[in-house]
């Protein structure tokens, strides 16, 4: 069974949901780790700009899912809104550690 991260959330308040898995937008795409690249989806507020290559789709920032983001990427978001206050975020290659 697919495992599924708890949603992150900010000490601002803003929160994203970041997911890997074998059928997730990530590298590796398996279900141990750990990653370079993760899925985020649906964030609260909007994302950084170097977000914006990775979006699948277009619209609403704020609706949609970014695939295969460096593992940097998303801690970028995590550190501009005060760290992480709560959630789960999936392994981190060694080599990739924030």
């Amino acid at each position: 069974m697919l495992k599924t991260f708890r949603r992150i959330v900010c000490k601002d308040g803003a929160s994203v949901s970041v997911q890997a898995g074998r059928a997730i937008y990530c590298t590796p795409r398996n279900d141990q780790g750990p990653w370079t690249h993760l899925e985020a989806g649906f964030p609260s507020v909007a994302p950084p700009e170097s977000w914006l290559e990775y979006m699948d789709g277009d619209g609403d920032p704020l609706e949609q899912v970014y695939g295969y983001m460096p593992v940097a990427c998303v801690q970028e978001f995590i550190d501009a809104h005060g760290g992480m206050i709560d959630g789960e975020l999936p392994s981190f290659a060694p080599e990739v550690q924030p």
